[in-house]
This record gives C-alpha cells, sequence and structure tokens, in this order.
C-alpha cells in the first residue's frame, strides 16, 4: 500500500539553495502565461513555493512534504532571502527579524480560495514563530501551537470542494519581549456562519446518509476527534470542562432542531407549540430584505450599515489621505458616505434607537405611537411612511430601501433577559454554565465585566472583537481564559 513518489525530493544543498526562477521578478516577461509556466514547472519538480518580490506563493501539493522539520526551521533562521530556496519559514523569519530590529509590528496577510491551503499555512507561521521566539515556558508555546487547531474544530465546515474549510475570519495576534521571546497570543474571529449551527447543507445531509454514515464509521474522523481532545487537554481544560463544552453544544444543536409557532384562539395568543421536529430552513446574516422585515432586520441591516461605513473609511477615504500625504498621483474614487444615515440610527437623543427606547419606557405606548414618533422626529431623506399602511415605515439604506413591519417592534425591544432565568443559569448543576453567568450581566444576557479577567494578558482585551460581534460563546470565552 506503500505510494511510490517520482518526483525529486526537496532539498536545499549545493547549487540548489537559490536560482533566478526562485523569485519571478527577475524574469524578463511578467505575464500571466509565464507566471503559469514557470509555476507548473515548479510544482511537477516539487518546489511549491516561489517568489514574486515580497509575496510568496504557495501552491497546495495535496500530500505531505517533509520540509517543516526542526531541521528546515533552523535553516531559515536568520539567513539572508537568497540564502536558501523559497519557503514559508523564510517568510515568517523575515516578520521576525524586522520586529526585533525595528522594534515595529509586523503582520502576514494570507489569502486564497478554498482549498489553497491558507490553514495549513497558518499552522506553519504560528510553529515557526514559535521556533523562533523561543521562551523559558514551553507549556506556553504548547498552547499556543494547539490554539488554532482548536478553534478550527469549532469553525471549519466541510463544503463541496474542502473537506476542512474555514466558515470564518481570524485573527491571530503573537506578543513577544523586546529582545524577540515569545510572551503570549490572542485569537479572534469574526464572520462565524452560524447558520451551519442548526442547518446541514443539501450534500452533506442526502437522502442516501453516505456522508453521516462515514463521519462515524472512518477511522480518521476518530482521529480528529482524538487530535481536539489533545489540544483541550494541552491548553488546560480539565475533563469536567471538556464534558461540559459538548453537553452546551448538544444542546445548542438540539435546540436548532426545534420549530415553534404560535397557537391563536379567540380569547388568547400566547401559546405556542413545535409543528414538527424538522429543522430550520434558514439563520441569516448580512443585509436582509425580506417580504415582511422586522425588528430583528432592522438591528442586522444598522449593524451592516456600520460594517459599511467602515470599509468606506478604511478602503476609500483613509486610502486616498494616505495617497495625499505622499504625494502619489492617483484618481479620487467617488463613493457614497453613509455616515448621515448611520447618525439617523445612532445620535442622541433623536436616533431612531433613543426614540425606540425611550418609546419603550412608557407603559401605555403601542407600536403605532412608535412609529408616530418615527415620523415626527426623523425628518430626512433615508425615512419615510408609506400610506394607508399605519405600523409600516421604510428606510432607505446604503444597500437599497426596506418597508419594515413595526408590529412587535416594542415587545421585542423590551426583551430582556429575566431575572429568574438567570437565577437558574447561575445554579444550574453544569459548573461551566455557573462560571459563564457568575459575572454580571446586561438586560439582553451579554457579559459586562468579563474583560477584567484578562487585563494582565494585554494591553487591549482579547473579547473587544468578540463583543463588538455579540460572540460570547461558552468555548470563546475559556479558551481565551486558558490561554492567558
Amino acid at each position: 500500500h506503500e505510494r511510490i513518489h517520482t518526483r525529486r525530493p526537496y532539498h536545499v544543498d549545493g547549487a540548489d539553495k537559490y536560482s533566478q526562477d526562485d523569485d519571478l521578478v527577475n524574469l524578463e516577461v511578467l505575464d500571466e502565461d509565464t507566471i503559469i509556466h514557470q509555476l507548473q514547472k515548479r510544482y511537477a519538480d516539487l518546489q511549491i513555493y516561489t517568489y514574486v518580490g515580497d509575496i510568496l506563493i504557495a501552491l497546495n501539493p495535496f500530500q505531505n512534504l517533509s520540509i517543516y522539520s526542526p531541521q528546515f526551521s533552523k535553516l531559515y533562521h536568520g539567513m539572508k532571502r537568497s540564502s536558501n530556496p523559497p519557503h514559508i519559514f523564510a517568510s515568517a523569519d523575515a516578520a521576525y527579524q524586522s520586529m526585533v530590529t525595528f522594534s515595529k509590528d509586523q503582520c502576514i496577510i494570507i489569502s486564497g480560495e478554498s482549498g489553497a491551503g491558507k490553514t495549513e499555512s497558518a499552522h506553519l507561521i504560528v510553529q515557526h514563530l514559535t521556533f523562533l521566539g523561543k521562551a523559558n515556558n514551553r507549556a506556553l508555546r504548547e498552547k499556543i501551537l494547539q490554539v488554532n487547531p482548536l478553534v478550527e474544530a469549532f469553525g471549519n465546515a466541510c463544503t463541496a470542494i474542502n473537506d476542512n474549510s474555514s466558515r470564518f475570519g481570524k485573527y491571530l495576534e503573537m506578543m513577544f519581549t523586546p529582545t524577540g521571546a515569545v510572551m503570549g497570543a490572542k485569537i479572534s474571529e469574526y464572520l462565524l456562519e452560524k447558520s451551519r449551527v442548526i442547518k446541514q447543507a443539501v450534500y452533506i445531509d442526502n437522502e442516501t446518509g453516505r456522508v453521516m454514515h462515514d463521519i462515524v464509521t472512518k477511522d480518521s474522523y476518530g482521529r480528529q476527534f482524538e487530535a481536539i481532545q489533545h489540544c483541550f487537554r494541552i491548553i488546560g481544560f480539565t475533563d469536567e470542562e471538556v464534558y461540559s463544552v459538548y453537553r452546551i453544544l448538544t444542546g445548542i444543536l438540539n435546540t436548532g432542531n426545534i420549530e415553534f409557532a404560535a397557537i391563536s384562539s379567540q380569547h388568547q395568543t400566547d401559546k405556542s407549540e413545535v409543528p414538527n421536529p424538522e429543522a430550520l430552513d434558514n439563520d441569516i446574516f448580512g443585509f436582509e430584505n425580506f417580504a415582511r422585515n422586522s425588528f430583528e432586520q432592522l438591528c442586522i441591516n444598522i449593524a451592516n450599515e456600520q460594517i459599511q461605513f467602515y470599509f468606506n473609511q478604511h478602503i476609500f477615504a483613509l486610502e486616498q489621505m494616505e495617497y495625499q500625504n505622499e504625494g502619489i498621483d492617483a484618481a479620487t474614487v467617488e463613493y457614497e458616505d453613509n455616515r448621515p444615515l448611520l447618525d439617523m440610527f445612532l445620535q442622541k437623543p433623536m436616533g431612531l434607537l433613543s426614540l425606540l427606547d425611550e418609546e419603550s419606557r412608557f407603559p401605555q405606548a403601542t407600536d403605532l405611537t412608535l412609529v408616530d414618533k418615527f415620523e415626527d422626529n426623523l425628518r430626512c431623506k433615508y425615512f419615510w411612511r408609506p400610506k394607508g399602511v399605519e405600523l409600516s415605515f421604510g428606510i432607505q439604506h446604503y444597500a437599497g430601501k426596506v418597508l419594515y413591519d413595526a408590529s412587535t417592534f416594542l415587545e421585542k425591544n423590551r426583551d430582556t433577559l429575566p431575572a429568574d432565568i438567570v437565577v437558574v443559569l447561575r445554579t444550574s448543576e453544569n459548573k461551566l454554565l455557573q462560571q459563564l453567568f457568575s459575572s454580571p450581566l446586561t438586560k439582553t444576557g451579554t457579559f459586562c465585566n468579563s474583560f477584567a479577567y484578562f487585563a494582565t494578558f494585554s494591553a487591549t482585551s482579547p473579547f473587544e472583537n468578540l463583543a463588538a460581534s455579540g460572540q460570547n460563546s461558552a468555548f470563546q470565552l475559556l479558551l481565551l481564559l486558558k490561554v492567558s
């Protein structure tokens, strides 16, 4: 069952240490056809790395190569780039040496299509950086190396073209002493595909059940699960905490299979039933415009407006300002600034959200009085009220017009986490849930002061990005606790 490899092995001794073809910038003609030809020729010789100036191109070999051992880490430690063939360790070493020499933060961006090898490249960069920044605390180095695989176990999924596709973006930050010794790390995730929590794609949840059968029976999946168990142990989770994580995940997944519907009668409408046990059809993020748009769509679309504003500022406004400061002759890109629309939503005391909170405090207020208040105070081109529909209002968003049904707006805005539910969670037999809800909470159930426990870890809280996106899961909280 052995495979015969006819390709020559990757080696770095003798005259093959560095050649002109290692950097495509040296080519006389640098067009698409020439680049592809050179990459194909190198790939056939298992030369999967190629430079284009400061950029490193990596081609996924779809096999294990013996070029990431400690021997190779030593080979790419503090050496000139021309001393050895292109390698991802060389890119990591260049960033590390610049950080130590100039005492300036460095950033490595990994991009590529699904299945290109971004996740594995991130692992290799962290591996080499921990080698370069050897600290006395070996346990810390092991924790840093295990954080990525553990996060990916919760955030990666099978797709049609990639069995281990990252369904989220991540930002890993490593901290070093002035002398270059690694002292800590933190990881932030964003744009997590929450819809996969409650629904499997059709090609996975197929009629034959073949995919799920393979997952249950194949030894490779068992080994992957054992690897995750190992990650938990290295980072410092107790067996009880790991068991709690699995129990909570089970509860979340089972809850996602339940569908609720209201039972209406002549006298009351405050009962509900589960019409069927099937999973919900759609859990959606991004700009939303449905046949009926309610409070949830308004919240999502306001968040989307804020993301759009951030994008506008960093991609257009700040970049163009930098061009001007450096005297670069570049054409000005025209774009629509959505700041006035955000002001309509967020300004105090007369913004839409402030008006909503104000009306929610009045016991006699109704959804109709809320829409009347909007119409009286939001006098701008972004807001309108259609004629003949009392409980509706429209917003001209950056992405288009949306008509909102204001029914139940006040009820949903007043929907806070009941005190008795908090008491139940804080007295749960599950110790992990007790820990999570022992911290002070906001009215909606998010954590207020959980940042304080991590003040000694870094200058900025590892929860800042998570808090902004509402991601306060048990796993993330404990993961960052253990790493720190």
